[in-house]
């Protein structure tokens, strides 16, 4: 039994989806059981929940931590979700009896990385690589799907796209089906096991690109003065937004191009591949 931590979210639903289809025995652990029939077991709980994780592994050989908690409010942020809930979850993994556990982390996480998620989820890193489970981190660059969905603004009411700073600075994009592939990959591969790998898609873009290729030239720009002040001033009452914009601004001033993955599981969805199927 595989349990999927974060497996109603935009990266976790593909992958179970790939994992059921594969005929693989899935239990999801979410805060939102649905009543329609699914393909899959429920645990209901949340993951910074220590009974919940628990009686949530019963049973399970193989974890996939697809959790980020970049949106999350008050005691629900990277430190709560992605270094805190993720660690206890690995520790859990261990006494339940758990042997691989495939981690979601993020490329370029550090411990003194200026964002609190990247600053977590290297926290989680460190600590699933000093246990005895068959590790395996996966470090994707920015999903596509979810930069373009942040970009496309108010296109679909005829609105302008929004674009955070300049837009200008380019960036790699992967496709959530890409890092779904390599994370099935990972489960069936055994030469994966105790490595760290970076998962970048073929394609380094400008929010700017991302605007464009939905079929705009209206766009509407925050300033990166803005976003810079915004990053400080929004967290005593609205953390997610300050991370937000602690990552525009991420996104205007770092050098955040890759080349793609390793040969083994190359990703292959361009922007414009998955535009042409939405």
């Amino acid at each position: 039994m595989i349990l999927v931590a974060g497996g109603t979210g935009r990266l976790g639903t593909v992958v179970v989806r790939r994992l059921v289809r594969r005929g693989e025995p899935i239990r999801v652990l979410t805060r939102h059981p649905t009543d329609t029939p699914v393909d899959h077991e429920q645990a209901a709980g949340d993951v910074r929940s220590r009974t919940a994780t628990a009686a949530a592994l019963e049973g399970c050989d193989t974890v996939v931590w697809c959790v980020h908690g970049l949106l999350g409010g008050h005691g629900a942020g990277p430190g709560a979700v992605d270094r805190d809930a993720c660690i206890a979850t690995i520790d859990a993994a261990r006494a339940a009896g758990v042997r691989r556990f495939v981690l979601i982390s993020i490329k370029n996480a550090a411990a003194d990385h200026p964002s609190s998620l990247f600053r977590a989820k290297f926290a989680a890193e460190e600590h699933l690589r000093a246990t005895n489970l068959d590790w395996t981190i996966l470090r994707p660059t920015s999903f596509l799907e979810l930069w373009l969905e942040v970009v496309r603004g108010k296109l679909d009411k005829g609105g302008p796209a929004v674009v955070l700073g300049p837009g200008e600075n380019p960036f790699n994009v992967v496709s959530v089906d890409d890092v779904a592939a390599v994370v099935d990959y990972c489960l069936t591969e055994p030469s994966t096991v105790g490595r760290v790998i970076d998962v970048a898609g073929p394609d380094n873009v400008t929010m700017v690109d991302l605007a464009r290729a939905q079929g705009t030239t209206k766009i509407k720009r925050v300033p990166l003065g803005v976003l810079r002040v915004m990053r400080y001033l929004a967290v005593p009452v609205a953390p997610a937004f300050a991370r937000q914009a602690a990552l525009g601004v991420l996104l205007n001033t770092d050098d955040l191009t890759a080349v793609a993955a390793p040969p083994e599981c190359l990703p292959t969805r361009t922007m414009h591949t998955v535009l042409a199927a939405s």
